[in-house]
C-alpha cells in the first residue's frame, strides 16, 4: 500500500505545483503547460491505481469487476488513464465482449438492455452485459482451421 500512497502523494504535488503555475501564468502557453502537467498527473494516478499493463486490460478489469452495472466514460477515463478510452472499449467488443453503451448503434437486444440500466444510447456510460466473451467470427474460424 506504501506505494501506492507514494503514488498518490507525488500526484497531489504534481498538482498542487501545477495549480500554483496557473495562477502565476502570464502567457497562454504557460498557463497551458501547468494545466497539461495537472492533467497529466491526474491520468497517472488513475492508472498507477490498476496496476495492470495497459489502458484497455485496465478497462476490462473494471468492466469485469461491474458486470451489469452502468459505468461513466469518465470513470473509464480514470481507470485507464488515457482519453481514448471509447476506442479500447471498441477494441474489446471487437473482441467480443459484450458491452453497451457509447456512440455505437445498438441492436435490439442491446437497446433493451441499455434501456433496463438506464443508458441513453450516444451517452458516454457503457456496461458489460456478460463476465464472458462471445465467440467472435475470428475465433470461429481459427477453431474450425485447427480442427
Amino acid at each position: 500500500m506504501t506505494g501506492t500512497s507514494d503514488q498518490i502523494d507525488t500526484a497531489l504535488a504534481t498538482i498542487r505545483d501545477s495549480v500554483a503555475r496557473i495562477g502565476e501564468a502570464g502567457d497562454i502557453r504557460s498557463h497551458t503547460r501547468a494545466v497539461a502537467s495537472m492533467l497529466s498527473a491526474v491520468r497517472h494516478l488513475g492508472r498507477s491505481a490498476s496496476g495492470l499493463p495497459s489502458a484497455k486490460s485496465a478497462i476490462l478489469d473494471y468492466l469485469l469487476s461491474h458486470v451489469g452495472q452502468t459505468v461513466t466514460g469518465g470513470e473509464l477515463e480514470a481507470v485507464s488513464g488515457i482519453s481514448e478510452y471509447a476506442r479500447r472499449v471498441r477494441d474489446l467488443r471487437a473482441e467480443g465482449w459484450r458491452i453497451v453503451g457509447g456512440a455505437t448503434a445498438p441492436s435490439v437486444r442491446e437497446r433493451s438492455a441499455m434501456r433496463r440500466l438506464g443508458i441513453e444510447p450516444g451517452s458516454t456510460d457503457y456496461a458489460l452485459l456478460s463476465a464472458t466473451r462471445k465467440r467472435c467470427h475470428a475465433q470461429a474460424a481459427a477453431l474450425q482451421q485447427a480442427a
